[in-house]
């Protein structure tokens, strides 16, 4: 979710997760949420899967200039990843915003992903 500076600018966010119940097939199991149009130009979105198998690193940036045109304000869906089970058991999938950055400049490192 954006905070009040506005427009994501940057993201860095890792997942992780029991590789012996869970993986991420390849790096097509996970692209871009449908509110981070990613176009390779002003709109960059990455994802590495497997390096090492239990985690994913998902990366956004957005180059518009002014940043206010990223549209990427408040409630956003910046990834889709999809797992398949690949053993028996139960896994719970954690993340940690590793960095993001808002237009206003406001950076948040290290924290917790919430869920909802």
């Amino acid at each position: 979710r954006g905070g009040e500076g506005g427009d994501i600018t940057i993201f860095q966010v890792n997942l992780v997760f029991d590789s012996e119940v869970l993986r991420v097939a390849s790096s097509a199991a996970c692209t871009a949420g449908e509110d981070w149009p990613a176009d390779g130009s002003t709109m960059i979105f990455s994802c590495t899967t497997n390096s090492p198998a239990s985690e994913v690193l998902l990366l956004g940036s957005c180059a518009a200039w002014p940043s206010t045109d990223c549209g990427t304000g408040g409630l956003i869906q910046v990834a889709t990843v999809t797992f398949t089970a690949v053993g028996p058991g139960v896994s719970s999938v954690e993340g940690t915003i590793v960095k993001i950055k808002d237009a206003s400049g406001f950076t948040t490192t290290g924290t917790p992903m919430v869920a909802g």
